[in-house]
């Protein structure tokens, strides 16, 4: 699952866009990419609105992997 949270960084925490590595500065609109692994963790990036990755980069695959059998 993928999912998308627009934010504005309203706050002193150092945030570094996951595309380019560049800082997002304090009252800068940003995005979070939420992507919920196979082991049902959350992993939030942090995005510029402009390098926001396409949804075709994050297609799930038709099956799921398990690993070696």
């Amino acid at each position: 699952m993928i999912m998308i949270e627009v934010r504005y960084n309203d706050s002193n925490d150092e945030l570094y866009c996951a595309y380019d590595k560049t800082r997002i500065e304090i009252g800068e609109k940003f995005c979070y990419l939420l992507i919920q692994n196979y082991d049902g963790t959350i992993e939030k990036l942090p995005y510029h609105l402009e390098n926001l990755p396409a949804r075709e980069d994050y297609e799930e695959d038709d099956e799921p992997f398990f690993g070696r059998t």
